[in-house]
């Protein structure tokens, strides 16, 4: 586990208000229990009605009556939450750069759909900071495009991408591309906000993207150069020790990184890579490890961090609601559906 000390993390008395209402809808978050209620339901209709109940979501259920519905249930709550923490933060740019990752997701939906001739709409964020359509005119207009609300770095950065992209047709080139484009963006700002919880979750998250990469194509047996291709600059794990390790056994990673923070996360996921050939669980371990990193947001009276946690937290908590919701309209039994439930933050 990464662990950071209480005294590289918040001290500003400006968070003390957001701080204290933060812990009151901590206690509104999805819990074990609740979770284990929603797998015991018999149908998809008997969760609608159990989800009902919960306060966070009884306010959706009331416009939204088919459970095949559920994405706009789990969108609609997301939205709520945005704007809600958004509302609480008396300084705001920390968390806005995380609302970012929706931006660069329709950017890359609407390069896609540009690249293919497909209409990309089902597939947009009404998550992003900016308004889409000024997305698409960058895109189709490229250096003509101007806008008075996207600040002129970040369209930049936008432009450099779209550039880039002009002579890539292979659609995992592109995807890198944006995914590149965005994490060194918010390592820069993140960098520049001087934030230790957040830049160490950054860290994480690169460092469990670029494992994930190695384990996928080691078991593809893709050449090294396709590893060296995909991974991402920014985490704590130098990508050349990766590299390096890429000429032994995958069995063998959880050795070379047994004095870093992720030994533990290496051996289970590692065992479980090689017992079902699938990234399945490996993701499940993932997320699991981010919630515990998050938790140590609660050792912060006063700053940024427990609001940061709550959102990244919540958006968890959609995941497993959307697992269970999954599982349960393609008749799952309740073991298949629990083996791929997420840690809690609750």
């Amino acid at each position: 586990m990464i662990n950071l000390s209480p005294t590289v993390m918040g001290a500003d008395p400006s968070y003390a208000f957001a701080v204290g209402r933060i812990r009151v809808l901590e206690t509104r978050l999805l819990s074990n229990q609740q979770t284990l209620r929603l797998l015991e339901t018999k149908d998809v209709r008997a969760l609608w009605d159990e989800l009902a109940k919960l306060q966070d979501y009884e306010q959706h259920l009331g416009r939204l009556r088919d459970p095949h519905e559920f994405e706009s249930l789990l969108n609609a709550e997301l939205k709520r939450v945005y704007g809600l923490v958004f509302a609480l933060d008396p300084k705001g740019e920390l968390l806005r750069l995380l609302a970012l990752r929706h931006d660069f997701h329709n950017c890359k939906v609407l390069s896609k759909g540009r690249l293919l001739g497909e209409d990309p709409t089902l597939a947009l964020s009404g998550l992003g900071l900016y308004p889409v359509r000024e997305w698409e005119q960058l895109l189709s207009e490229g250096d003509d495009f101007h806008s008075d609300s996207i600040p002129a770095e970040l369209l930049a950065v936008i432009r450099r991408v779209n550039a880039e992209l002009e002579t890539e047709q292979d659609l995992r080139r592109r995807d890198l591309l944006w995914d590149r484009a965005l994490y060194r963006y918010l390592e820069r700002k993140f960098r520049l906000s001087g934030n230790v919880f957040a830049q160490s979750w950054l860290k994480l998250r690169l460092d469990c993207i670029n494992f994930s990469m190695f384990m996928r194509c080691k078991q593809q047996r893709a050449p090294r150069r396709v590893l060296e291709e995909g991974l991402l600059e920014g985490g704590a794990v130098p990508a050349g020790r990766l590299l390096e390790a890429y000429a032994g056994q995958v069995e063998e990673l959880p050795q070379r990184f047994a004095a870093s923070p992720y030994a533990e996360l290496l051996q289970e996921g590692v065992q479980a890579y090689s017992r079902e050939g699938c990234s399945s669980t490996w993701e499940k371990l993932v997320d699991d490890f981010e919630i515990e990193f998050l938790k140590q947001s609660r050792l912060v009276a006063m700053g940024v961090e427990p609001l940061f946690a709550y959102l990244l937290a919540k958006e968890n908590e959609l995941k497993v609601l959307r697992i269970i919701l999954v599982g349960k309209l393609n008749k799952l039994d309740k073991a298949q559906i629990g083996r791929r439930l997420r840690r809690l933050y609750a």
